[in-house]
């Protein structure tokens, strides 16, 4: 009887994490709903006359611009800190734009920027 009341209370809180994961999609897909309002002249216009092959176009070409921006971001993102870390005089041996082998926590200067703040990096034990 009490594994029973354990699994309702476990669901539970699944479902109630899941609503909560849903209305935070709702919520990030009206906003972008709202910002395209704005800065696409007549859009609100062009979905209330636009079928289902128009909208599904306009929904691909969407998506694919937030893929690919966002793949973007994090390619530049990724040059521009080995840029600045390079600027630092303890960044030995210095970091290669666009090569991954010698990146994480095998790298002494990134090895201690992402060890967690509980940790001291230096500390060998």
């Amino acid at each position: 009887m009490e594994d029973d009341d354990s699994d309702d209370e476990a669901n539970q809180a699944q479902t109630k994490e899941e609503a909560a994961e849903i209305q935070c999609n709702c919520d990030r897909t009206y906003g972008a709903y709202k910002e395209l309002l704005k800065t696409i002249p007549g859009f609100q216009e062009k979905l209330k006359i636009a079928g289902g092959e128009v909208l599904t176009t306009y929904y691909s070409m969407l998506t694919k611009g937030a893929n690919d921006t966002r793949s973007d971001d994090i390619s530049i993102l990724k040059r521009s800190i080995a840029v600045w870390l390079n600027k630092l005089p303890e960044t030995k041996p210095h970091f290669l734009p666009d090569d991954r082998s010698n990146c994480g926590i095998q790298h002494n200067m990134a090895g201690k920027l992402l060890c967690p703040i509980e940790f001291e990096w230096d500390d060998l034990e």
